[in-house]
This record gives C-alpha cells, sequence and structure tokens, in this order.
C-alpha cells in the first residue's frame, strides 16, 4: 500500500523547498489559524500536504492553478508536522 506520509508516523524523506512559495495558495501558519479558517463557515479550500511527498509535489502545479481561479479562499497546511492535529481537525482519518 502506497502511503503519502501523513498517515504514517515515522516516515522520513528532505525535500528542498516548500510548495505553493509564491502565488494565490495561502499558508496557514498555526493551527489556531486552521481551526479559525474551519469554525468561520466561509467556504474555503485547504490542503493537508508535506513537501516531501511525491503526490503533493505531483499535484502542486494544478493546485495553484486552481488557487488562482477557484474564486474562495486556498489553503496548505503542514500536515506531516501536525499529524494528530490534522487527523482531529481537518478530516484526514
Amino acid at each position: 500500500k502506497t502511503e503519502c506520509g501523513i498517515h504514517v508516523a515515522g516516515a522520513e524523506k528532505t525535500f528542498d523547498r516548500d510548495l505553493w512559495e509564491e502565488g494565490s495558495v495561502k499558508d496557514i501558519a498555526s493551527n489556531d489559524d486552521a481551526l479559525e479558517i474551519v469554525k468561520s463557515g466561509k467556504p474555503s479550500v485547504i490542503t493537508v500536504y508535506a513537501p516531501w511527498c511525491q503526490f503533493c509535489q505531483g499535484m502542486e502545479e494544478e493546485y495553484a492553478a486552481f488557487a488562482e481561479e477557484a474564486g474562495v479562499d486556498v489553503y496548505k497546511f503542514r500536515g506531516d508536522e501536525e499529524r494528530e492535529f490534522v487527523e482531529a481537525n481537518l478530516n484526514t482519518k
């Protein structure tokens, strides 16, 4: 079974840069900020990602294009650094 690493504790990779460093994808800086976005009720899209994940890297270009045209706020949140939080609060279970 292939997994991205967010769901697999101890998965380690290295990657020399973050994803979506420029453009319309907004960074969520903290767990509290993520909860505020979710609880706001405002339509938005949040991707839970890891910059070293091959699947996340593969969607980088299309997700950036989607963010440009979506008509709603589009965010990114580092799920590999906050596994328990994203499972409990961002529907990754």
